[in-house]
């Protein structure tokens, strides 16, 4: 009886601990989707920081209380905070550059060219129902949507360039901020419009595996 006394005892005790970590943490936890839109309004309505990319979280790093809090410890110094910040400042930055002139070269290296045999072969197709005195309706609206395609990739492989271009001129803290906003931008707009080729694209045409290659075979 006593040792079932003593567990129960111990048990209530836990308990109690968590509902007070439970009321305590209320205002931070989220059970929703941390990378939705709904996070996004959810912290602001909690007032809680919300960096929404690595340039904004790394600003963390210049804040009095933190430089303060890492300086009473003896962690690290002001000085060194903020080396630390700069390169990773750098070091977010290289990949971006990397990951922006990879979606570069694989757009105009493979994409696009397998999209112009695609729209070439349609084209073909076309020109025969067109001798033969078929309906061509259907090849012509086709050929009309890959072409909308082909001017979605250039214009998104022109928006790549121009980030890269003006990133070039810039410190590491300014270019990092640029290629988190508008090279992110850029990226996103390139990478929609390769999606949409891939699924355009015939099999036989498209030089990459596609998404249900990886997954599933």
């Amino acid at each position: 009886k006593l040792e079932k006394a003593k567990g129960a005892d111990i048990t209530d005790k836990a308990l109690g601990v968590v509902r007070e970590i439970f009321k305590e943490t209320a205002r931070v936890r989220f059970e929703g989707n941390g990378y939705s839109a709904e996070w996004h309004k959810e912290a602001a309505k909690r007032g809680l920081p919300n960096a929404k990319n690595t340039p904004a979280a790394l600003e963390v790093l210049s804040e009095k209380a933190v430089v303060e809090l890492y300086e009473t410890y003896k962690v690290l110094n002001k000085a060194e905070l903020a080396a630390k910040k700069e390169i990773r400042l750098e070091t977010y930055a290289k990949i971006k550059e990397i990951e922006l002139k990879l979606i570069k070269d694989m757009a105009l290296t493979g994409v696009i060219p397998a999209l112009a045999r695609q729209i070439a072969e349609f084209g073909g197709a076309r020109e025969a129902l067109a001798s033969a005195k078929a309906g061509t309706k259907a090849l012509e609206d086709r050929l009309r949507s890959l072409g909308d395609v082909l001017s979605s990739l250039y214009a998104g492989v022109d928006a790549v360039d121009a980030v890269l271009e003006k990133a070039s001129a810039l410190d590491a803290h300014h270019k990092a901020v640029l290629l988190a906003e508008k090279g992110v931008a850029a990226l996103d707009g390139l990478r929609a419009a390769c999606d949409e080729a891939e699924v355009a694209v015939d099999n036989r045409q498209w030089p990459y595996p596609k998404y249900r290659e990886m997954l599933f075979l």
